[in-house]
């Protein structure tokens, strides 16, 4: 019986924090206008407020009006039948281009038992900060609203 009830409650904890789970799907918060047009290239960015090592990687196109490729790098919590849950490695991100208008980016995508939401700034041509958060209904894992701050590394 006590195995049955940390389950429900995991899963319940899971259930309300996981958009894709309760069906809500809300928009990306808006990043403030910055009017900044982002250098080309390639992107990293740190993750202020996950786990030691975390990070996400994107390319801006050469046009500086599109972000693509982005993939977060680090760890998220899944539900494993305790309380805590377990921590699981991942790799992956949105799968669509991201628009950048006017120095800001925000998107929410989804795919059938999967959840991404980006938004953010860039604060310069080489510098930008932002919140990511990614779910997945089917192992039932979640991140979390990350914070991040990224530079441009390279072509």
């Amino acid at each position: 019986m006590t195995r049955i009830l940390s389950t429900f409650r995991v899963a319940a904890v899971f259930a309300t924090t996981l958009p894709a789970l309760a069906g809500a799907q809300p928009a990306a918060p808006a990043a403030p206008a910055t009017n900044v047009r982002p250098a080309p290239g390639r992107w990293v960015a740190v993750v202020t407020n996950g786990f030691k090592g975390d990070s996400i990687h994107f390319v801006v196109g050469a046009d500086g009006a599109s972000l693509r490729d982005l993939v977060f790098a680090g760890y998220w919590r899944c539900a494993d039948g305790s309380m805590s849950g377990s921590l699981e490695e991942t790799h992956v991100g949105p799968p669509d281009a991201i628009a950048v208008q006017n120095g800001a980016l925000a998107s929410t995508q989804t795919r059938p038992s999967w959840w991404w939401q980006v938004a953010g700034r860039f604060t310069s041509a080489t510098t930008a900060e932002g919140t990511y958060r990614q779910a997945a209904k089917s192992v039932t894992c979640d991140t979390r609203v990350l914070r991040w701050t990224a530079r441009r590394v390279g072509a």
